[in-house]
């Protein structure tokens, strides 16, 4: 099984949901991965998107950092919703729609209030039962 997070997405993946406030217009959110497998150091990709092969039994965490580079405190939900690849580019499923890799997937927090200028740290968590069938 491989999986991917970008940002904002794990693929097949876990979206960010904002609710803005009007002075945070001025600003931006985000979600991203805080640090890279030591064994995938060296590649750029390891930096934005889980690129592990999950097998069967596997049980992968990730780092991850809600951003905020507003000027006021923001609200947002986490989760995972599924994802395709689509001529190399990662388009989400709409909503929060399931699939075989979202069950085995959890994004914590599922609620933070991301201060202002600031970050919240979290974490993506996989979960791969022992009688997952492999594939990718």
């Amino acid at each position: 099984m491989v999986t991917a997070l970008a940002v904002g997405a794990l693929a097949p993946t876990a979206s960010a949901f904002a609710v803005l406030p009007p002075a945070a217009v001025n600003g931006s959110i985000g979600i991203h991965l805080v640090e890279a497998p030591k064994d995938r150091a060296n590649d750029a990709r390891a930096r934005v998107y889980v690129i592990d092969h999950v097998h069967p039994g596997a049980d992968i965490r990730r780092k991850i950092a809600l951003t905020n580079s507003s000027a006021a405190t923001v609200k947002m939900t986490t989760y995972a919703a599924a994802a395709n690849i689509q001529n190399g580019d990662f388009i989400g499923a709409p909503g929060r729609t399931q699939n075989e890799l979202t069950t085995w997937t959890t994004v914590t927090p599922a609620q933070a209030a991301v201060p202002a200028r600031g970050r919240t740290p979290g974490e993506v968590e996989i979960k791969v039962p022992a009688n997952a069938s492999s594939g990718e």
